[in-house]
């Protein structure tokens, strides 16, 4: 018999051994079973970590032994390999052949017993590894990780569940008895313009042309003082009718007057308003009403036009004239025929708007023509504003005799911080992660294209405006497409030249549905119709600004809805509107987000690895696409580029009162890259490149744009051009200048 000291460092069960495990030298063997002829192998040998090949075998069936601290492995090929359970371990490792035996092992040297047998010993349940069943086997690998990883993470706390990106709660602003309540205002009366005094004719006009029967609330206030000729100051919510307030008492003391007035009498009234949209707006009003009365022609003043063909109209004669301030002052100063000398009205619309514009000494200058010209004249002015602040008081006791304060709203006490809003609006916000901000307005996008609603957004910067339409009218509009729905997308701002702000203007306001990039250009006075949603890229710079905004909808009495997009360091913004009594109601990212499957065709083609199954792997694709034709197109690059910096520009020259709740410290500059689907390091996108890559952009830049712009067609040198085709040395001459 063989030494217990031996059998100890075999490492072996003395169960299995007999007379038969010791050769002829006193050396401990073990016999493998297999088909062939069982094969001695020396366990010594296999203890020192040395690696024998047995007879009749290859080298692939080489036997090892491991004998370190924590396991003992012997290997044999896959088809010898079985699963052995013992008392101590859940699976030890051994070798055998087939269902007549296999080889036991323990670790550590420890005693338990195993399950199998050698010789004629009865059979154990062990079965090789080739033959498991799969679903056994993981379910062991299971229940082994499992416990491994419970034994690592034992000691550290136990993780929530996993948080959903698309859902980011805020802390709301406290109910506080303090804050200013919402003022609810009344639109429509159950009186008629008949009722009013008003003219047949306009009355007709006014329900044939314009579909208007009732008056609102401010009408029925306003026209009955304005037909006695009393200086008035209105106030009333944005979109409740202000325009025909004025407008139609003008129209009709106009039309009664006797004799009857020609255009050759001069001009009668003046309409001051902040904006060449606003100021087209209320021409195309007054030309409508004027179709009652076409001895009263209207006209328009403003900055983009020819002055010499406004000049050519003054000389002709403007029974009402409507004009920016700029324009007004330009043609006192160099206009010798036109003057205040035969003006009853002078109206300034939107007043607190020209007032933040810088217009002040403007409108002073304006005023003070009028009153000196006008002075022992019968005369009447008229403010209007959505906002009573100090300077339209100002304003007021400039230009105004012992006026009358009409007020639509049910005051309180605090005038100048009650900010009214139509009941028909839905105010709501979203909270959105800075890197999801493109996608979610994609979504917001999405929605309208499936409802067919028309939109405006609001951006911070003109650069963030052009980068948007290019990038919305080359991807989103072909996605759209594809989906089944056409989109038309419009931008305006201040740079744009006055031919294409008023083409975009007249094309929006025509159009059923839509989206309008734009500025705060476009956020005072227009009267956009059935515009059904508001959405806020960027902070408003103060409350008025978010209740002139979000006027743009709701209109009239029609039902609207304005979103209000935050990023979470800026959700202190809304204690701010709570201040002034507006609160809007959160509205959930995950249920806009869903909208971007509606565009799963063409994202699955722009990205055919992706498995498009979550709202996640949807949002991903888009911004990825984004990215990607943005990368690709030079002109979209460069766009991208002027976009993120004067964005950034922007939102660091916040006035101190929206630092608090919107600090400019706290934005991640590389999510807001994200906005403009730039991929690089913020700290690049400011510097200036090599030269010579710069070089290369710009040949880069010059082609593509050269590429996609329009054939240029040769701009007409006066309204008076004869409509003759230059001389071949004049297209030159044309053709080096473009």
């Amino acid at each position: 018999m063989m030494s217990q000291k031996l059998l100890d460092k075999a490492k072996c069960v003395p169960a299995f051994m007999d007379d038969d495990n010791v050769d002829d030298g006193g050396h401990l063997v073990l016999n493998i079973c297999s088909d062939d002829t069982p094969e001695p192998i020396d366990i010594d040998a296999l203890l020192r970590g040395e690696e024998l090949a047995t007879k009749g075998r290859d080298k692939d069936s080489a036997i090892t032994c491991d004998d370190s601290d924590n396991t003992e492995e012997i290997n044999t090929t896959r088809s010898n390999i079985v699963i052995v359970e013992s008392d101590h371990d859940n699976e030890s490792r051994g070798a055998g052949s087939g269902d007549d035996g296999a080889l036991g092992a323990h670790r550590n040297g420890r005693s338990s017993s195993p399950k199998t047998s050698v010789g004629n010993a009865p059979p154990y349940r062990s079965v090789p590894l080739a033959q498991r069943a799969k679903p056994e086997l993981e379910e062991i690998l299971y229940e082994r990780g499992k416990a491994k990883l419970e034994a690592r993470f034992k000691d550290k706390p136990a993780r929530g569940p996993r948080k959903d990106p698309f859902e980011i709660q805020v802390e709301l602003p406290p109910e506080d008895n303090e804050q200013v309540p919402r003022t609810k205002a009344q639109l429509f009366t159950d009186n008629d313009f008949s009722q009013l005094s008003i003219h047949p004719h306009i009355v007709g006009c006014l329900r044939d042309r314009l579909k208007i029967t009732k008056a609102t609330v401010i009408q029925q206030m306003s026209i009955p003082r304005l037909l006695e000729r009393t200086d008035l100051l209105i106030k009333s919510p944005t979109g409740s009718g202000k325009t025909l307030a004025y407008a139609l008492p003008i129209l009709h003391l106009l039309m009664t007057e006797q004799p009857k007035i020609t255009r050759e009498a001069g001009t009668r009234a003046v309409i001051v308003t902040p904006t060449r949209e606003l100021a087209l707006q209320t021409y195309q009003c007054l030309e409508t009403l004027s179709k009652a009365c076409q001895w009263i022609v209207p006209g328009v003043l403003m900055g983009g036009e020819k002055k010499k063909s406004e000049k050519a109209r003054i000389r002709k004669g403007i029974v009402v004239m409507i004009g920016t301030p700029g324009r007004l002052i330009d043609h006192l100063d160099h206009t010798s025929v036109f003057g205040f000398r035969t003006t009853d009205w002078l109206v300034v619309d939107e007043a607190d708007r020209m007032l933040e514009m810088g217009f002040e000494q403007t409108i002073s200058r304006i005023v003070q023509a009028w009153k000196r010209e006008r002075a022992g004249l019968p005369s009447t002015a008229v403010l209007l504003s959505a906002t009573l602040t100090p300077g339209v008081e100002k304003l007021a006791g400039l230009s105004l005799n012992d006026p009358v304060v009409v007020d639509a709203t049910n005051e309180c006490e605090n005038a100048l911080d009650n900010f009214v809003l139509p009941e028909t609006l839905e105010q709501t916000f979203m909270v959105c992660p800075t890197k999801l901000y493109l996608v979610a307005l994609s979504s917001l996008v999405a929605r309208g294209a499936i409802q067919k609603d028309k939109i405006i957004v609001f951006l911070p910067t003109q650069g963030v405006v052009d980068f948007y339409l290019n990038l919305f009218s080359g991807v989103m509009a072909e996605a759209f497409l594809e989906a089944g729905y056409k989109v038309n997308f419009y931008r305006l701002h201040g740079t744009m030249s006055q031919t294409d702000r008023t083409e975009v203007f007249n094309q929006f306001r025509g159009r059923e549905s839509g989206v309008l990039f734009t500025t705060d250009v476009a956020s005072r006075g227009l009267d956009l119709p059935k515009v059904d949603l508001i959405v806020q890229l960027s902070l408003p710079l103060g409350v008025q600004d978010y209740v002139h905004r979000v006027g743009r909808t709701a209109r009239i009495g029609t039902r609207g809805c304005a979103v209000l997009m935050l990023m979470p360091c800026q959700a202190k913004y809304l204690g701010l509107l709570a201040k002034s009594g507006l609160r809007p109601q959160q509205m959930p990212m995950r249920g806009v987000v869903n909208y971007v499957k509606t565009l799963r065709d063409y994202l699955s083609r722009r990205n055919p690895s992706f498995g498009l199954r979550t709202a996640e792997d949807y949002c991903a694709a888009l911004q990825l696409t984004f990215e990607s034709e943005v990368k690709k197109e030079p002109v979209l690059m460069e766009l991208a580029r002027n976009a993120f910096t004067t964005y950034i520009r922007s939102a660091a020259s916040y006035p101190q009162e929206l630092r608090g709740v919107a600090p400019f410290k706290e934005l991640h500059l590389g999510h807001v890259a994200k906005m403009f689907c730039l991929n690089d390091p913020p700290r690049l996108l400011g510097e200036k490149a090599p030269r010579h890559i710069r070089n290369e952009n710009k040949t880069r830049f010059a082609n593509a744009k050269a590429a996609q712009s329009a054939p240029t067609k040769r701009k007409e040198i006066s309204e008076y051009d004869n409509g003759l085709e230059p001389s071949k040395r004049q297209r030159k001459v044309l053709s080096r200048k473009t």
